[in-house]
């Protein structure tokens, strides 16, 4: 990836629209992958949707991992 995939920590959180410790969260639990203090543009979509489901669905930001696998898991198995 460029120089320009990758975003600092203030402004992800800005792009996806949360407070920073949120991002730390979800970097703490292996969801957001991190390179030095940057973090990949493209995982906005992926960070908003956890969001989505913390907020709405009052998901501990530490069962998320298991949360969004059993998610992927129930979208593959529909395609089916």
């Amino acid at each position: 990836m460029s120089e320009e995939d990758w975003l600092d920590r203030e402004v992800f959180a800005r792009r996806v629209g949360v407070e920073i410790t949120l991002i730390e969260e979800l970097i703490t639990v292996g969801l957001i992958e991190v390179s030095g203090d940057r973090l990949p543009a493209h995982a906005t979509v992926h960070v908003q949707r956890c969001v989505r489901i913390h907020r709405d669905l009052d998901v501990e930001v530490r069962t998320l991992p298991l949360v969004l696998q059993l998610l992927d898991r129930i979208e593959r198995l529909e395609r089916r």
